[in-house]
């Protein structure tokens, strides 16, 4: 009885240090991805783009520079709405989150108003 017992311990020790092993491997040393990042691309026939939303952050870059978060006002799940000053031109952002549309209007202070509509959808985030 003694060697039966030894044995069945020997591989059930064994078995819980490989199960042991295998969680900590899989939980552990593999890749933490950042889901509050999105790519985001939007596009139209004459032009193309791109945000990256940061969502844990409430943070925008567009076309590779940060928006201030002072015009941004709008931030939620459903939309991000961002209004600023350039050039003696405002510009205004709409992105409905939902729909996957853009709007983008751009005006003067000679009431001259160009608006642009974008669709929108997720890509993969590049390095």
């Amino acid at each position: 009885m003694g060697n039966t017992t030894f044995i069945i311990t020997f591989v059930l020790v064994g078995l819980s240090i490989v199960l042991g092993g295998f969680v900590f491997i899989s939980t552990q040393l593999m890749p933490k991805y950042n889901t509050a990042q999105k790519a985001i691309k939007c596009t139209n026939p004459e032009a193309t783009i791109s945000f990256l939303i940061d969502d844990e952050n409430r943070t925008v870059i567009m076309a590779g520079e940060l928006l201030p978060p002072k015009t941004i006002t709008i931030f939620n799940k459903t939309a991000i709405s961002a209004k600023w000053l350039h050039s003696n031109e405002q510009t205004k952002i709409f992105l409905d989150r939902i729909a996957g549309r853009l709007l983008v209007e751009i005006s003067d202070k000679l009431a001259n108003e160009h608006i642009e509509k974008f669709d929108c959808s997720a890509v993969s985030v590049r390095f």
